[in-house]
């Protein structure tokens, strides 16, 4: 009969009033960012963090609000996966430290795509070609691509040679000391 019907059509409409709240949300989120990057003058790796982010949330709260119309209590989920993504952290420490070194990257901007840097340390001297959440493209001067993980930029220095605001030339002659009369 139709009233053994009644729930389920009243869980689906609540799923599709969930799905077209986030899917109101993602619109937003692009006119939002599109308007910002002309207002502000954004970065596109700024506008491109704040989209990951913003569809981050989106979809988590999302996931959550249609498990609490399934009747799932989302209070112990979510202290099980806190619990479990601690757990997680220590094990995926280099991950997790790569990831917050992106994060890093793009809030401080140390360098731009195509700017020459160079890792003395590393004796690494190139182009940036990417810069990722987990590893940076850096294409050397003899064209091979480095593939560097983020968190490497936390403990190395690096020199920005595309920033510099003056040059120096240094050149050696050498002479003989038989040529002293023709100096």
């Amino acid at each position: 009969s139709f009233s053994d019907w009644m729930p389920a059509v009243a869980s689906f409409r609540k799923i599709a009033v969930i799905v077209c709240v986030a899917w109101i949300c993602f619109r937003w989120k692009a006119k939002a960012l599109l308007l910002s990057d002309k207002k502000f003058s954004l970065k596109p790796q700024m506008s491109d963090l704040a989209s990951k982010i913003l569809t981050l949330a989106i979809l988590f709260i999302a996931g959550l609000s249609i498990l609490q119309v399934f009747g799932l209590d989302i209070m112990p989920l979510l202290t099980i996966s806190s619990i479990g993504a601690a757990a997680l952290g220590f094990a995926a420490k280099d991950a997790i430290a790569n990831f917050y070194g992106g994060l890093v990257l793009h809030l401080s901007h140390p360098f731009s795509l195509q700017d020459q840097i160079e890792l003395p340390h590393m004796q690494i001297q190139g182009h940036v070609e990417k810069i990722g959440w987990y590893f940076t493209t850096v294409r050397t001067l003899q064209k091979q691509p480095v593939y560097l993980p983020n968190a490497l930029f936390a403990t190395e220095y690096l020199t920005n040679l595309s920033r510099m605001t003056h040059r120096r030339i240094e050149e050696k002659l050498s002479l003989r000391f038989e040529d002293a009369d023709k100096i």
